[in-house]
């Protein structure tokens, strides 16, 4: 065979091998599915897990927790009431385009109604202050094991007393399981209030909107959500809303005409997924750095 027909032939071999390890390469950096973590997966009835996306370039969130709640937050905490298994699915979107997962499920156990019930008491506050600590103790006698939880950041501890700085605004819960010296058993918990730090002697809070306008832009913002012919992701004016008017804290409560009062990011993914609802009229309390601290909402 002639040699310059067989170097054309090693380099066109050549030239197909690099071409085929360039596209290897190129769809192995190719996002598939979210990359997210979700702790933990076998629960009791009443306990909560902790769930945070960090799928890279992700801008929008859609959480659907498989009991009829979701969330648009990046991460967060769920409560779940009943004992069931309970698929999650996770939608997330950026400039990759939409990515969705649903393999996690999670187990709900039921608690065990005939061990015993404990008696005991959990001390400590229930008001606190954004980035100072807030200690919470069990002095109850003939306690063996201790189990705490915060909900805010998922910690966990087996000590008698356990300290805890919150991070954000809003309505969080301190939990406790404990196991007595005698096998009884039970769980309590404590709603903590927090708070931003109250402003200086003699400050003065950031000027702000007439309360009137604020209600009226909050009114819009929801209208909008809630829109049937509003088809895309969560609209941008909700995340303007939340920094504007809520400092940031996605954890404000909602007190709606007729139902429970849910927090604004629940509200807001209520609205998202129940599409033409009313929005009647929006009432606000202000918190003294202006920041909202409740919302009364009425709709049909």
């Amino acid at each position: 065979m002639d040699k310059r027909l067989i170097f054309l032939i090693v380099g066109v071999l050549l030239i197909a091998s690099v071409i085929l390890a360039l596209k290897k390469c190129s769809s192995g950096d190719k996002l598939n599915k979210p990359f997210f973590t979700i702790q933990p997966r076998d629960i009791k009835e009443g306990d909560s897990i902790v769930y945070k996306d960090e799928t890279r370039g992700a801008a929008r969130w859609k959480w659907n927790f498989g009991d009829g709640e979701s969330s648009i937050s990046s991460s967060g905490s769920h409560h779940y009431i009943s004992a069931g298994k309970y698929s999650i699915i996770l939608e997330v979107s950026g400039s990759f385009g939409k990515l969705v997962d649903s393999t996690v499920v999670i187990n709900v156990i039921p608690r065990i109604a005939d061990v015993p019930l404990a008696n005991f008491a959990i001390d400590g506050p229930n008001n606190a202050i954004v980035g100072e600590k807030a200690t919470y103790s069990c002095n109850t006698p003939n306690v063996a094991t201790y189990l705490w939880r915060n909900d805010e950041t998922g910690e966990t501890s087996t000590a008698q007393k356990v300290t805890y700085t919150f991070m954000s605004p809003g309505t969080t819960k301190i939990n406790l399981s404990v196991v007595m010296a005698d096998k009884s058993q039970g769980g309590k918990f404590i709603d903590v209030i927090v708070k931003n730090k109250p402003l200086a002697p003699g400050a003065k809070p950031p000027a702000h909107k007439p309360t009137g306008e604020i209600e009226a832009d909050i009114t819009k913002t929801l209208r909008i959500i809630t829109d049937p012919k509003y088809d895309g992701e969560m609209p941008p004016e909700y995340y303007s809303m939340i920094k504007q008017y809520f400092c940031g804290n996605q954890q404000t409560i909602v007190n709606i005409a007729g139902r429970p009062p849910k927090d604004i990011n629940s509200y807001c993914s209520w609205l998202y997924s129940n599409k033409g609802t009313n929005i009647l009229s929006v009432h606000v309390t202000l918190n003294p750095d202006n920041c909202i601290g409740q919302v009364a909402v009425t709709q049909k």
